[in-house]
C-alpha cells in the first residue's frame, strides 16, 4: 500500500478483539453492486443485515449520486431499491474511489464489513489490463480499511485463477488438489512462485494469463495488508461463476453456454465422448454470493478471518446435460434459424490446442463448423477461446488444478440447506437454456 502511494496505512496497530458479522455491522460496504454476482450478493447482505444497518453500494457513473442511484435501480431486482441501501457514486479505479478526503473519512466511519467483488475477468486480455480493472480496486478497498485497522473486515472475492494450472512444476507439490488451509495466508503462494513452481513453458503457450496474475497479485496485496496492518480478511476463490439458477440472468454473455451452443450447431451428438468428458464446472452466481453471505454472517470470526475459501461444485455434471437440453429446444423450432449448413472446416484455424486428443480434435471441428451460427457478440467470445493455447483443453477443466473446498463445505454444513446449492443441477440447466433461447432469438 505505501508503494501505491498511500499516505493512510498505520503499520503494527493491534487489531480489534472482535472481529465484525454481517448481522452485527452498523454498515457494509459492497463493490461490483451491479454485476452480476455483485448484483446476489446485494440480495444476501441484505437478508443478513440489522434492520437499520446500511449498506453502501459503489456505483459508476460519474459524480451525480441521482445518476448511479437509478443505474443501481436498473440493474435490481426490484426496481425500488431497500430503504437501507445507500448508493456511493465513485469509481473502484480511482484513488479513494474518487471521493472526497472528507467522504472517504465518513464512509470508513460508517461500515465494520466490506464485501469486494469488484472485478474485470478476461481470459485473453494482458496484464496490465487486468491490473487496473482488479489490483487498484482491492488496493482502494484496503486503503478504506486501513483507515480503522482492525475494525473493518474485508470478504475479498478472488479466484481460483490464483493456483497454478496443471503443467507447471508446482504440480509435483500436490498430486491431487490445492486444499484451503494449504494456500491460505498467500505465503505458500509467495513461496511457490518464488521458487519457479509457476513456469507455464508447457501450459497456456507459456504465457501466464494476465488474469490470473492480476488475481495472483491482488491476493498478496490483501494477504499483505492483514499481516502488517491487523486488517481482518476472508479470501473466497470461486472457479467459473455461472448464471444465476432462479432465472438465468447472466446466460446472455456466459461463454460456457456460447460455446455449447457452437458445439451442437456444429454437429454434436450423443456419442462423441466429449459430451461426458467436459464438466460444467461452473457455480451459479447466487450460489456463490449465498455461500459468501453465509460466512460472513458467522458470528465467530475464528473460524473464517484470515482464511482462503474455495468455492467449487462438488459433483459437476457433463456437458452433454447441458447440451441435450439444447437441442430439445433447437428440434422444437426455438432456433430453426441455427441449424448449421454443414462446413468443410478441417480444425487448422483457431489458435489453441496443437496438441489435441481424438475427442478434442473431433469437438474442435464441430465447434468451428458451428461458428456462423452464434450472434456476433457470442461468436467473438467462442472465437477468442479458442484463440488461447489452452483452448478447449482449458475450458473442460483439464488444464486447471481442481480446488479442494472441504473447509468451506464443512462451515457450509453448519448452515440449513448444508452445500447442495453450490451444483447446477439437471432443473437449474432448464432454466440456463430457457433464458439463453430467449436472448439468442432476441440476438438473431
Amino acid at each position: 500500500l505505501e508503494a501505491s502511494g498511500s499516505d493512510e496505512v498505520v503499520k503494527r496497530l493491534a487489531p480489534s478483539k472482535t472481529v465484525p458479522s454481517l448481522g452485527r455491522a452498523r454498515g457494509v460496504f459492497l463493490t461490483g453492486a451491479t454485476g452480476l454476482l455483485g448484483r446476489c450478493l446485494m440480495r444476501e447482505i441484505l437478508a443478513r443485515i440489522a434492520p437499520d444497518a446500511a449498506l453502501f453500494c459503489l456505483v459508476r457513473d460519474g459524480s451525480i449520486a441521482g445518476t448511479a442511484r437509478a443505474r443501481l435501480e436498473e440493474k435490481a431486482d426490484s426496481k425500488t431499491l431497500d430503504s437501507r441501501v445507500r448508493v456511493i457514486a465513485g469509481d473502484a479505479t480511482h484513488r479513494k474511489f474518487g471521493l472526497s478526503d472528507e467522504e472517504h473519512a465518513r464512509l470508513a466511519a460508517s461500515i465494520d464489513v466490506v464485501v469486494h467483488s469488484a472485478g474485470v475477468v478476461s481470459a485473453a486480455a494482458p496484464y496490465a489490463s487486468m491490473a487496473s480493472g482488479n489490483v487498484v480496486p482491492a488496493r482502494e478497498v484496503l486503503r478504506l480499511a486501513c483507515l480503522r485497522p482492525g475494525a473493518i473486515v474485508v470478504h475479498h472475492v478472488s479466484s481460483s485463477a490464483v493456483l497454478p494450472p496443471l503443467g507447471t512444476p508446482a504440480t509435483s507439490v500436490c498430486e491431487e488438489s490445492w486444499s484451503e488451509l494449504a494456500t491460505g495466508g498467500g505465503k505458500a503462494l509467495a513461496s511457490l512462485a518464488a521458487k519457479g513452481g509457476y513456469d507455464t513453458a508447457e501450459v497456456h503457450g507459456g504465457t501466464w494469463q494476465g488474469y490470473a496474475q492480476a488475481k495472483w497479485v491482488t491476493e498478496m496485496l490483501v494477504w499483505a495488508t492483514a499481516e502488517s496492518c491487523g486488517v481482518p480478511v476472508c479470501v473466497y476463490r470461486p472457479g467459473n461463476i455461472g448464471p444465476r439458477s432462479d432465472d438465468g440472468l447472466g446466460c446472455e454473455g456466459d461463454g460456457t453456454m456460447a460455446l455449447a451452443l457452437a458445439t451442437i450447431a456444429g454437429g454434436w451428438t450423443s456419442d462423441m465422448r466429449i459430451g461426458e468428458r467436459w464438466r460444467l464446472w461452473w457455480t451459479p452466481a447466487d450460489a456463490v454470493a449465498r455461500a459468501i453471505a453465509t460466512v460472513a454472517a458467522i458470528e465467530n470470526g475464528d473460524v473464517w478471518a484470515n482464511r482462503a475459501l474455495h468455492v467449487d461444485p462438488v459433483e459437476p455434471l457433463p456437458a452433454s446435460a447441458l447440451m441435450n437440453r439444447m437441442k430439445v429446444r433447437m428440434n422444437d423450432g426455438v432456433w430453426k434459424r441455427l441449424e448449421a449448413s454443414g462446413s468443410d472446416d478441417d480444425g487448422s484455424e483457431g489458435g489453441g490446442d496443437g496438441d489435441d486428443d481424438d475427442d478434442v480434435s473431433a469437438w474442435r471441428r464441430a465447434v468451428l463448423a458451428g461458428l456462423h451460427a452464434l450472434p456476433p457478440t457470442l461468436r467473438r467470445k467462442v472465437e477468442s477461446l479458442l484463440a488461447l493455447k489452452s483452448g478447449l483443453t482449458g475450458a473442460m477443466g483439464a488444464a486447471e488444478r481442481r480446488v479442494d473446498g472441504t473447509e468451506l463445505r464443512a462451515l457450509l454444513q453448519t448452515e440449513e440447506n448444508g452445500d447442495l446449492f453450490m451444483d447446477a443441477c439437471e432443473e437449474v440447466l432448464g432454466r440456463y437454456v430457457d433464458a439463453f433461447a430467449e436472448h439468442v432469438r432476441g440476438e438473431r
